[in-house]
């Protein structure tokens, strides 16, 4: 019977846990892929506003950013605490709607996906708002 508890209070806290969410797609969130990198994130916005809105969650994250602009795109490099080396690519689309920015991670070597992740679950998120 404590098994029972101890699963219904599991339930219960990821309830809690999950509440306000506008939209939550629990397969990319269980799934942190090894593909991570490769994975396109689109995030509403211009590319000016996505390109400071990743700086900032960089900086929450505890990590340096060097901005760089080429072209339409933004390239944001940055190092993880481990020294695992990546780029933040960010470049323009323009729809119907107005503009939204195209996001990905690329690495320089090894990868940190967990980061990868965090990172773009984070621009999405400030995206949605």
């Amino acid at each position: 019977m404590t098994w029972l508890k101890g699963f219904v209070c599991a339930g219960a806290v990821t309830c809690v846990l999950f509440a306000g969410c506008a939209s939550f797609d629990v397969a990319s969130f269980f799934s942190l892929q090894s593909q991570t990198s490769g994975r396109d994130r689109v995030v509403v916005g211009s590319l000016e506003t996505v390109a400071q809105s990743a700086q900032t969650s960089l900086g929450q994250m505890g990590l340096a950013a060097s901005v760089n602009r080429k072209g339409e795109a933004i390239y944001i490099e940055s190092k993880t605490p481990s020294g695992a080396k990546f780029t933040l690519v960010l470049t323009r689309e323009k729809t119907k709607d107005g503009e939204q920015t195209r996001a990905h991670v690329e690495w320089d070597g090894a990868s940190d996906d967990q980061t990868g992740f965090q990172l773009l679950a984070q621009l999405e998120a400030i995206g949605r708002r």
